[in-house]
This record gives C-alpha cells, structure tokens and sequence, in this order.
C-alpha cells in the first residue's frame, strides 16, 4: 500500500509513469557525484592524461558502466514496478521505451557534469 499517495488505484494509474522516472533520476544522480572522485583522490586521473588515450574515450567507458549498475537494471525492472502501480500495458511500453532511451542520456551528460567537478 503506497503511503504518499494512498490506496486510490486510478491516481497510481495516473502518476506511474512519472514515479518510475522520478526514481530513475534519483537513483541516477546517487553515483555520478563519485565517479571521477576516486581516480582524482589515489591519481589515476593525472595518469589517464599523460597516456596516449584520448579522456573521453575515459569518460565514455565511465558512462556506460555507470549506466549499465544503474539505468539498465531500472529499465529493465520499469515493468515490474508499473504492475505495482496499476499501469496499463501500453502507458507501461512507453515508460520502458523512455527509460531505455533516457536513463543513458542522465549517465552521459551527468558523466559530462562530473568531470568538470
């Protein structure tokens, strides 16, 4: 039974789609705060510059894991939490092709923001 909102199946209906990606984003911000933080700190980072492999390549490889623990996993479990919340099944469709197409744009572009950090 949901608290926030109550038991009222047609409100669920009529909010899922955004829940699921509130909590994508949420839980997509949760690492990008750390994810260069760790080379800076033991210095992999100066490393990284002074090889002959281009940064971003760096940062693309970042992003990808990043999206691989973090997006993926959402996108993928999107239809079981959209049963929790009663969506349809077409509104559910949406929210998964969405996540799939948004969740490595919020890895990308936050890996982006994190290197400048």
């Amino acid at each position: 039974m949901p608290f926030a909102v109550g038991p009222d199946q047609d409100l669920l209906a009529t909010i899922g789609g955004a829940t699921l990606w509130i909590g994508a984003l949420l839980a997509g911000l949760l690492g990008l705060e750390r994810m260069f933080q760790a080379d800076h700190e033991d210095g992999s980072l100066d490393l990284f510059v002074t090889r002959e492999t281009p940064l971003a390549l760096l940062v693309f490889a970042k992003a990808l894991a990043h999206w691989l623990v973090t997006g993926l996993p959402l996108t993928l479990m999107a239809p079981v939490f959209g049963l929790f919340l009663g969506l349809d099944w077409l509104t559910m469709q949406a929210c998964v092709a969405t996540l799939f197409v948004g969740t490595p744009a919020i890895s990308f572009i936050g890996a982006v923001g994190a290197a400048v950090t």
